[in-house]
């Protein structure tokens, strides 16, 4: 390219611009055409001939071009329409530019993703016997490749790898669709998009995601998602087929393809199984709950229980979904890939029921109004992002609200425990006793009102306390002190209580055997 083509472009923004209700003058047009190169302004363009001369008009440069109109005048104009803009009848640069130089009757550059091992596989055997063994470039998807370069500990940040040949395959994964991968996973794939559309790169990503049918959609998600997001999905081609193709999708996902109503499944499981459910919770504590959810119907619920278990208060949870269900459709969201991925399933069946999604990104965009979260895997920055259209349940270990709200709320990414508290719907801790006859649940609940605004204000508001759940057991003598102790062995307040009754009773029983009182 060189100033000339460019200053004929700048004559065809300027008529673009115009049909687009915005005026500009020769001179705003022609600095608007110097981010092409990378340039700042028309000036730089004249001082730089070297700069103009390796430019051309692709996705990548006239993404740039988009950012400074977009920054200066205010119109969100894609890449991808700006190049039919400006692209003039013939251009044999950028018909050449297009050709790639390894594999060049292949398919076209770009970003291809597969869910399966054996695809990539496929497409290795094929690539080999297409280019006559040429380099491939990789990560663990592909690492064992007798012809693959491993990508490293830098993976598609690796130094070069945007001046390999183009048209060349670069294979990347596993791609974790997780709550805790979510925003690296988004990384990922944009670096793997701008090699695709810079350089010209075929790019296979293997994917491990909850919902492989909604695959194309998610990933469409990440990009939409980022600062020139559009500009990036025009890199997203296709799928690797199971005997290796590259196919091509276009357009890779519909826009009508999200919100759509999908049958995701129920969490219904009739009365019998919902009353059942509901008994994980104190009696005392459902009437407040309820009107807790109708009173703030989106925002983050707590839930904590004494009991040592793989999902933490996993009945309390259960039963704040039934307790919910009319608030919308519910998800669970995969935290993380685990080591022993069939301890997933070791929930309750009103549990088992509701689907799994990757993310509360990817839950949100198909429509989602409760979803199911743990801590540490999610960003904080995230759940105030969406606290005002989803309910969160989330859960740990504790039996006092301001234990819960602790665990709770350690989130990712730390946030402020006052940004926190002001979406929050109620934490409530439950103990369970071993009783005499039976199991006892005392309850710790707090409701937040409009005079709480610190974190310090959970103990003073609560609306139902341990500590009164925990006198009366001791007052009617449900419980013995042995199995009092062993239920709050985590809880240092709650010992200093029973040791502090202990103590009261063995001097009440030694003024009694003196006749005192």
């Amino acid at each position: 390219m060189d100033t000339q083509q460019l200053k004929l472009m700048a004559g065809r923004l300027r008529g673009a611009l115009e049909q687009r209700g915005i005026t500009v003058t020769h001179s705003q047009a022609l600095d608007l055409m110097a981010a092409l190169p990378g340039l700042r302004n028309w000036p730089e363009v004249i001082a730089f001939p070297g700069r103009v001369g390796a430019c051309s008009l692709e996705p990548a440069t006239a993404a740039r071009l988009a950012h400074r109109i977009r920054s200066r005048h205010g119109l969100d104009w894609n890449a991808q329409s700006i190049q039919t803009a400006l692209n003039p009848p013939s251009t044999d640069e950028v018909g050449a530019a297009a050709i790639p130089q390894v594999w060049p009757g292949g398919p076209a550059p770009g970003v291809y993703v597969t869910t399966s091992q054996s695809a990539i596989s496929a497409l290795l055997h094929l690539y080999e016997e297409a280019t006559d063994g040429d380099l491939v470039y990789a990560e663990a998807a592909a690492s064992d490749w007798h012809g693959s370069i491993y990508l490293g500990e830098n993976g598609l940040w690796s130094q070069g790898l945007d001046r390999v040949p183009s048209g060349t395959l670069v294979v990347v994964g596993p791609l974790l669709l997780t709550q805790q991968d979510w925003s690296s996973s988004s990384d990922r794939l944009e670096i793997a998009c701008l090699h695709a559309l810079n350089a010209g790169l075929r790019v296979a990503i293997l994917v491990d995601t909850p919902t492989p049918d909604l695959l194309h959609m998610d990933l469409t998600l990440m990009m939409l998602a980022r600062p020139n997001g559009e500009d990036r999905v025009l890199a997203l081609q296709g799928s690797v087929a199971q005997d290796g193709r590259l196919l091509q999708i276009c357009p890779f996902v519909p826009t009508s393809a999200y919100r759509s109503k999908q049958d995701f499944g129920s969490s219904g499981g009739g009365k019998t199984r919902d009353q059942a459910e509901l008994a994980s919770l104190p009696p005392s504590a459902i009437p407040l709950l309820s009107a807790a959810v109708e009173r703030r119907p989106t925002g983050l619920l707590g839930l904590g229980s004494n009991i040592v278990q793989t999902h933490r208060a996993i009945d309390q949870v259960a039963a704040a979904v039934v307790l919910t269900n009319h608030l919308g459709p519910a998800a669970r969201i995969k935290q993380r890939v685990r080591g022993t991925p069939g301890k997933d399933d070791m929930v309750p069946d009103v549990l088992k029921a509701l689907p799994v999604l990757p993310s509360i990104e990817s839950a949100h965009a198909h429509g989602f109004k409760r979803m199911l979260i743990g801590p540490y895997y999610t960003e904080a920055e995230t759940l105030l992002e969406y606290a005002e259209e989803v309910l969160f349940i989330s859960a740990c270990h504790g039996s006092t609200a301001e234990n819960v709200f602790t665990g709770v709320c350690s989130l990712s990414g730390g946030a402020d425990e006052t940004a926190l508290l002001a979406i929050t719907v109620a934490m409530l801790g439950v103990a369970q006793i071993e009783g005499k006859t039976s199991t006892i649940s005392v309850p710790d609940l707090f409701i937040p009102g409009d005079a709480v605004v610190t974190v310090a204000d959970i103990r003073a508001n609560r609306s139902l306390r341990w500590e009164d759940g925990l006198a009366h057991v001791l007052e009617s003598k449900a419980a013995t002190l042995p199995k009092l102790k062993d239920a709050y062995r985590r809880d240092h307040e709650a010992s200093e209580f029973l040791a502090s009754y202990r103590s009261r009773r063995s001097a009440t029983r030694t003024q009694q055997e003196k006749g005192i009182g």
